[in-house]
């Protein structure tokens, strides 16, 4: 289902609707029943919008207004466009007000925003953590996952690791840095790990890092209750052999907790890259496009960072349940909270 609820504690509880109102498969029927030129049209209305952004020299907010836009998309109607250019003049106007205090809800601590820079979801960071708009959303679905599985209320991160409800909860996350895994680090029965290069196998230890490929782990079946992954599905050739893994080492009644690139508009992942297995070519169906700095500890990256495979649509979603996953889609937004916008979709994935 679609959700803006990372808590009940939190005050936009109210069950405000989002431009996302119905069950993923419903809506995804509904998208299907729209016509491929009325999706261009209000493309290209959203397109005007941003380019009204361009003349007026506000780069830096250009994606604000691009987070602003994006779920006006979804229903693809002329008066969604219309918003939208509402909501990108009001973006000229007013992205000042994104210097402000908030509480965050990694650190728990009242804080205000560090930095504002045009690639908002990376930015907007914590001045006491750190924490970027990305992590906060991310953590705000974790947390409530949490809370869904373990009967439990916490707000905040902090709250959640150092409770003992989740003394018995098996974790993994597939990344070994950042403020998300700190905080994760002092539960009892978590395990994180990085992909290490394919000279590599699953569970090999390289340089104190634990090696796991997520297309084929060391892991046994029906090992984990939650795993978390980041922005690193667009990152894997095969993402649908990695979904299919992740399904088979969660418990039944296990989450899979999920940031990814996805844009609901489109019927099709679209492939932006793809890997030969016998000869290991990779053959590139638009510019390559590298996300994030390069893993140093990774053998065979680019110095350009690591490269994108896919960005996902309806698609995805179609496949997920079709594996046995019950998939909800959340936009969480609460500026108190620092959870600026009413993009960036956040997944989880239950194990019937």
């Amino acid at each position: 289902m679609y959700n803006l609820l990372p808590s009940e504690r939190l005050p936009f509880a109210q069950k405000e609707k989002s431009a996302l109102k119905d069950e993923p498969l419903e809506m995804i029927e509904k998208i299907e029943q729209v016509s491929e030129q009325e999706i261009q049209q209000v493309e290209e209305s959203v397109y005007e919008a941003y380019e009204d952004v361009y003349r007026e020299g506000k780069s830096s907010i250009l994606n604000y207004a691009g987070n602003v836009i994006e779920p006006f998309m979804y229903d693809h109607y002329e008066e969604d466009a219309k918003m939208a250019r509402s909501y990108a003049d009001q973006a000229l106007q007013t992205a000042g007000r994104f210097v402000k205090e908030f509480k965050c809800l990694i650190c728990g601590e009242h804080t205000h925003t560090k930095d504002f820079q045009a690639n908002f979801r990376e930015s907007c960071g914590c001045a006491r953590c750190g924490a970027t708009l990305r992590h906060r959303k991310y953590s705000a679905t974790l947390v409530r996952t949490f809370n869904k599985k373990l009967g439990t209320n916490f707000l905040t991160l902090p709250e959640a690791v150092q409770s003992p409800a989740l003394s018995n909860q098996h974790i993994f996350n597939t990344e070994t840095t950042g403020i998300i895994d700190q905080h994760l680090r002092s539960c009892q029965n978590y395990v994180h790990s990085e992909f290490l290069g394919v000279t590599h196998q699953s569970g090999e230890v390289v340089g104190g890092i634990l090696h796991q490929n997520l297309m084929e782990t060391s892991y046994a079946d029906d090992t984990f209750d939650f795993v978390l992954t980041s922005e690193v599905f667009e990152h894997i050739p095969f993402p649908y052999t990695a979904f299919q893994e992740i399904y088979r080492i969660l418990k039944p009644g296990g989450y899979h907790v999920m940031s990814v690139p996805h844009v609901l508009a489109l019927k099709k992942d679209r492939i932006l890259a793809s890997l030969d297995k016998e000869t290991g070519e990779i053959t590139y169906h638009q510019p390559p496009q590298y996300h994030g700095e390069p893993n140093p500890l990774a053998e065979g990256g680019s110095s350009k960072g690591i490269l994108c495979y896919t960005v996902f649509g309806q698609e995805m979603i179609k496949r997920l349940h079709a594996m046995g996953f019950e998939v909800e889609v959340e936009h969480i937004y609460d500026e108190q909270y620092g959870l600026f916008t009413k993009s960036d979709a956040m997944f989880t994935m239950r194990k019937k």
